[in-house]
Order: C-alpha cells, then structure tokens, then sequence
C-alpha cells in the first residue's frame, strides 16, 4: 500500500496498528530533516541567475554558434584552396615527372622505332597526345601501312593510365607472325607460302598494274651487305622490311625482329644525332655504302629502345634486358637477314624469286598499282 493511503487512514483514525506505526516512523524522520536543515540554512544553494546573467549567457551562445559557422567555412575554404592548388600546380607536375607522360618521352619517336623493330608492314609517322586526367592521356598514332599499294594512313586510338600504354587490337595487328618464316635454322614447317618457282609462276600471272607485297625467307642468313647486293640487282623494288636473327636456333626472345631500311624516324633534337648517329635513315640515303648502315642503324634502333625504360615497361611485352641480349647477339655474331617483305610490280618480285638465296615465298597482298587507282 502507497505511504499516501497509510497517511490517510492514519489521520481518519481507520489504520491498523502495524500500519499506524509505519506511518509514525515516516513522520519522525519528517521531523529530523526539518530539525536539520533549520540548523543548517547557509547551505551554498544555486540561485537564480539575473536577467543580465541570462542575457549575457545568450549572448555568448550565439558568438559559439556563429564561431562555428566561421570554422566550418574557413575548413571548407581552405580544402577547396587546397584542391585547386593541387589541381593547378601538383597535377601537373605528377603528369611531369611521376606518371608516364607521351611528351616528355616523346612517344612519336619511340613509336617509329618501336614500329621498325616489329611491324613489316606498317610504321609510325606522328603520335599525338591530349591530357585527360591525373595520369590519364588520350593518344592517337598515326600509321602509314604498306599493304596498300602504298603508304595508306591510318589512325590508330591508345591511351595511357598512370604508367600503362595500351593501344586498340588493330594496332597490334601489325607485329609479324611467328610462323611467318621458313629460314635456315628457325623452323617454319607451319610457314604459308610456296616454293620460290611456284611463287614465280603465279606472280607472272597477274597483270602489270598491280603491286604486291612478297615474303621472302633465304635458305641462309645473309649479311647486310649480301642484302644490299641482292637489292641493287633489283632496283625497281622496295624493301620493306628485313627479319633479322636476334637469337641462336629455333626460340624467341623478341617478337619477329627486324628494320624499315627507307623508314623516317623523327629527330627531336637533344643531342640525338650524336647519342644515335645510325638512327635516321635520311641521313644516310647517299652512303656507298649500304650494308655498313644497315648493320649499324638496326644497332641503333636497339640501343633506343634499351633507352627508353619507360616506354618499354609501358607496352608491356619485351623487357629492356630482352633488347640488350638482341644487341650483345648481333654485336657478336653481325646483323644477319633470315628474310624480307618486298613491294613491287608482281614481274619484278617474280625475278626475285629466282635468287638462290630465296627459300620460300608467301604473297602478302595484291592490289592496284598506286598510280592506276
């Protein structure tokens, strides 16, 4: 029962004895509280404060809250301060110096060289480069293919994330197949083509307006200036490329190897000439001497790459150790010919087939002669 109920049928005079005893006991500790807080009335109570007091204190609440919008307005000033500072200035310069940047490694040059060492068929003759992003670049090649019956141009589209440089499928496309041969000492059992006589008699089919492009495989390694004598003797053809031996045997250690003797490599300056004298082909159009240049411009080309770290991680696929070992092959054993892509009018290629030199043929394409289109 609630103290409240006892209390009031103790003053009607209804509780029981127990309950009446109950209530008395409340009462006399009623009596003692009383007794002593009468005796100790300075007890140090809060008073109400002022109205000045509790003005003041609103006061003061309002300058924190308007403290605390200032805070949070100068943290927001200076992160934005901070990101357009890292935007203006520390962007760039990781785009510089940090992450793979196609103009300070001057991708259209590493390019055409990349492409003379591996496209038979194809080769870089401009790379543009447009900043899209932290570490990001669009990037666009431009290609000239030979396949055409001429240097047709195409554009090939890649890109670069950080330090990877990749490229669309089609740009792949152009590095020769491994089965492309049929060389002394490189297998080739699975090579498309024909015998040279076979390859002779079809060619002297076709009609005299038409160009073709012609693999030719030797039945052994030529030197370079065994090569430029076979092409003295034929004069009214172009070679388009030369598979060159970078490793002993049957195995790999690059993709299929070679150089674009007439190719154009840009020269940027920076003392390039002097690092890389064998590395411009223009520069050399009038040497007596052929199968020197040959020999030392695919050199060059090597020694670029080996250069060129950080393109060459970018890419992927051959390593820098991989080029040094094509160099110290060819600097032991010369830089020796396993085959050629030639273009011509198919009666030229067809007095070509007829070398002895020439082991296999495999006819690449035909189309109209360029100047009958």
């Amino acid at each position: 029962m609630r103290f409240e109920e006892l209390y009031e049928r103790y003053r009607t005079g209804t509780a029981t004895a127990e309950e009446a005893a109950r209530v008395e006991e409340e009462l006399a500790k009623f009596r003692l509280l009383t007794d002593y807080v009468a005796q100790h009335d300075e007890l140090d109570l809060p008073e109400p404060p002022t109205e000045a007091e509790a003005g003041e204190y609103r006061a003061v609440k309002r300058r924190a809250r308007r403290s605390r919008r200032e805070t949070v307005r100068l943290a927001v000033a200076v992160t934005c301060a901070v990101l357009l500072i890292g935007r203006l200035l520390l962007w760039p310069l990781l785009n510089q110096f940090f992450f793979y940047n196609p103009q300070r490694e001057n991708l259209e040059q590493a390019m055409a060289v990349y492409s003379s060492l591996f496209f038979p068929t194809r080769s870089c003759s401009g790379a543009y480069a447009e900043n899209t992003g932290l570490g990001r670049w669009e990037v666009t090649l431009q290609m000239g293919d030979w396949t055409g019956g001429g240097r047709r141009p195409a554009r090939m589209q890649g890109a670069v994330h950080l330090w990877d440089l990749s490229f669309e499928d089609a740009f792949w496309e152009g590095y020769c197949p491994v089965n492309q041969w049929k060389s002394a000492g490189d297998g080739g059992e699975y090579a498309p083509g024909q015998s040279p006589a076979e390859a002779a008699k079809k060619l002297r089919e076709l009609p005299d307006y038409t160009q073709g492009v012609l693999c030719l495989s030797f039945d052994r390694d030529l030197s370079m200036a065994e090569l430029a004598g076979l092409m003295d003797a034929h004069p009214d053809l172009r070679v388009c490329w030369v598979k060159v031996r970078t490793l002993e045997g049957d195995g790999f250690l690059l993709p299929p190897t070679g150089f674009e003797p007439d190719g154009f490599i840009p020269d940027t300056g920076d003392g390039m000439r002097e690092r890389y004298p064998w590395l411009f082909p223009e520069q050399h159009r009038e040497d007596a001497d052929r199968g020197a240049f040959y020999e030392n411009h695919f050199k060059d080309l090597l020694r670029y790459m080996m250069d060129q770290k950080q393109t060459v991680w970018g890419l992927g696929g051959a390593e820098h150790d991989q080029y040094q070992r094509a160099l110290d092959y060819v600097e032991a054993h010369g830089v020796q010919a396993q085959g050629v892509f030639v273009s011509g009018r198919p009666a030229d290629l067809a007095a070509l087939c007829g070398e002895e030199a020439v082991s296999w043929a495999s006819l690449d394409s035909i189309h109209l002669y360029p100047d009958m289109k």
